[in-house]
């Protein structure tokens, strides 16, 4: 499972792995867009039609994850590899706001909160969904030779990141006090 071109098996199982990532961050997406959403009889999908999606692609790579840890030849291997704890911190968000929305009697897709601090650590927590992407990663063998790239050439690099970082913030600033000034 986690070496693609080991078999014709592996490699499918691959292919339907990028598939499932892509169509998650897809769903992921158009979730945030008002449009797809039923507000008061207008088109789209409701709050439990999204619900259900997030619960298959995380059902989905639940499974994968934990079929991924019961083959894996060394357990302490396994949490050591930084793709695997981003798996993880990808899945835990809807398991914890599911159990959140069970202990508050409702049905976790009508979960809301009072507390506006609450409100945005949720926010922040399922913010982590995006995390796997970094799962495509796996899936291709040539990723590691960019990190490897990138590592080595870190200090050489740190130069540029940072003019380019205060040219952000130079340019960002310029065009935030000029927006104010036209208003």
């Amino acid at each position: 499972m986690e070496f693609p071109e080991t078999s014709t098996a592996a490699h499918r199982i691959s292919q339907f792995s990028i598939v499932v990532i892509m169509l998650s961050i897809l769903a992921f997406m158009l979730e945030s867009v008002p449009e797809y959403h039923t507000y008061g009889g207008s088109d789209g999908l409701s709050s439990a039609g999204w619900f259900g999606f997030e619960t298959f692609f995380t059902v989905l790579f639940t499974i994968e994850f934990v079929l991924r840890f019961i083959v894996a030849p060394q357990r302490w291997a396994f949490w050591r590899d930084f793709l695997n704890w981003c798996d993880f911190v990808a899945i835990v968000p809807f398991y914890f706001e599911s159990i959140l929305a069970l202990s508050a009697g409702t049905e976790p897709w009508n979960f809301a909160v009072a507390d506006e601090n609450v409100k945005v650590a949720l926010r922040v927590v399922k913010l982590f969904r995006v995390l796997r992407v970094f799962k495509m990663t796996r899936q291709f063998p040539e990723s590691r030779l960019i990190l490897d790239t990138l590592i080595f050439s870190i200090d050489a690099l740190m130069v540029p990141m940072f003019f380019l970082l205060v040219f952000v913030l130079i340019f960002a600033s310029m065009l935030f006090f000029l927006e104010v000034s036209l208003q």
